[in-house]
């Protein structure tokens, strides 16, 4: 959290309050005084454990960009002064990580730097919107870019809410199996093991099966999720850099229907970007350049990289994007049309529209299949354990008969 809270005033007697993240009360009476306020009262803040300010909680998120952008677009719009603007953008924005890096903005651009380089200098900006910030400081049209990223943030927000919300489901579901047979292995199947040890019935084999697999969870239960949650967390480490992210990600791109979902939204992520890159002036070889860095797959960018390469040495873009076979036909063949026609901007707005519409309807059609597949394998779970449970209590209920 930030480290001093003041109240200040100025010639005209406006009142502001606000906070600095700072190391000393020194600097804050200076930055007041830059600003013409005279500070009333300066107070060194606690620090406290806000979990906004945590890693997980404290995340800034697309959906906190497109804010951004939008609330920036519409005070600039307004005619508002740049350092103005940002310090209203960093008083009332409630992500904590965020509204520290807008302040410090605030302070560079009153120092003399530009907004671009500012923004440059903070981790939480997207390379994308950083560089189309400096491309609207050099136009004079910064207004217009914003309006622009605000657009293509929000519909990146609601593309990866729309992918999460498609994904709760199963988890959920996954999860409350996974619990209930944990349950059952460790608490219920053991009185029935020493029943039918005790009756000295032949089990079948279902049931020995069963038996084996409870004695096993009430053993090693434990010791199994330690191994499988440091698994996972090596696996996230080995797939998340290198030559891991690489085969990682081919390996998704084969996978029947995940693999067609990936590339819906690659078609629709790339398609987007590049359109927005270009009709903002931007030269194709750094349009594809920032789109890259976009993709979310090793895959594409390493792909992009070589059509770079080959655009370099002369032609056009449609030839080297169809010798990747990794986009649809649909949009090779149409980013040949636009270059052709000399609207490639306005012909890849067109098909990022489709392809956002082909990939919600994908998304939905799989959740769709998925529920009747997961009520197949959680009845499928519990007719096996009801099963090996019911067979010795039958053989059981013979012999007394």
């Amino acid at each position: 959290m930030p480290d001093f809270k003041y109240t200040a005033k100025n010639i005209d007697g406006d009142v502001a309050t606000g906070t600095y993240d700072v190391p000393d009360k020194a600097q804050v009476v200076r930055m007041l005084r830059q600003r013409g306020y005279f500070p009333i009262t300066v107070e060194r803040l606690e620090k406290g454990t806000d979990v906004a300010e945590l890693g997980f909680f404290g995340k800034v998120t697309v959906k906190d960009i497109a804010l951004f952008c939008r609330q920036f677009s519409t005070l600039l719009t307004a005619g508002l002064p740049l350092i103005q603007i940002m310090e209203v953008l960093g008083e009332q924005n409630k992500n904590l990580k965020l509204k520290r890096d807008i302040i410090e903005i605030a302070e560079n651009v009153r120092t003399g730097r530009t907004l671009s380089d500012s923004m440059k200098q903070r981790k939480h900006f997207p390379h994308l919107l950083v560089n189309m910030v400096a491309a609207g400081e050099m136009g004079g049209t910064l207004d217009k870019v914003l309006d622009t990223m605000s657009l293509h943030y929000e519909k990146e927000h609601k593309m990866k809410q729309k992918i999460q919300t498609a994904m709760i489901y199963p988890i959920i579901v996954l999860t409350v199996t996974l619990a209930v047979v944990y349950f059952l292995l460790t608490n219920v199947v053991p009185t029935f093991t020493d029943m039918f040890e005790g009756m000295g019935l032949e089990l079948p084999l279902t049931t020995r099966i069963l038996m084996g697999l409870s004695s096993f969870a009430a053993a090693y239960g434990l010791i199994l999720l330690i191994i499988l949650i440091l698994a996972s967390i090596l696996f996230r480490y080995i797939v998340s850099k290198g030559e891991g992210r690489y085969i990682w990600h081919k390996f998704i791109l084969m996978l029947p229907a995940v693999g067609n979902l990936t590339v819906l939204i690659m078609s629709s992520r790339f398609t987007r970007t590049i359109s927005t890159l270009l009709s903002s002036g931007a030269p194709l070889i750094e349009a594809l350049e920032m789109t890259k860095k976009v993709m979310g797959n090793a895959v594409a960018e390493r792909g992009l990289t070589n059509v770079q390469d080959k655009i370099r040495l002369g032609g056009g873009l449609w030839g080297p994007l169809g010798q990747l076979k990794l986009f649809p036909a649909m949009v090779v063949h149409m980013v040949r049309v636009g270059e052709e026609a000399g609207t490639l901007d306005e012909v890849l707005a067109n098909i990022a529209r489709f392809y956002e519409d082909e990939t919600e309807g994908y998304l939905l059609k799989l959740t769709t299949l998925m529920e009747p597949a997961l009520i197949l394998i959680l009845g499928g779970v519990v007719a096996f354990v009801v099963l090996s449970i019911a067979l010795p209590m039958f053989d059981m209920m013979g012999m007394v008969g």
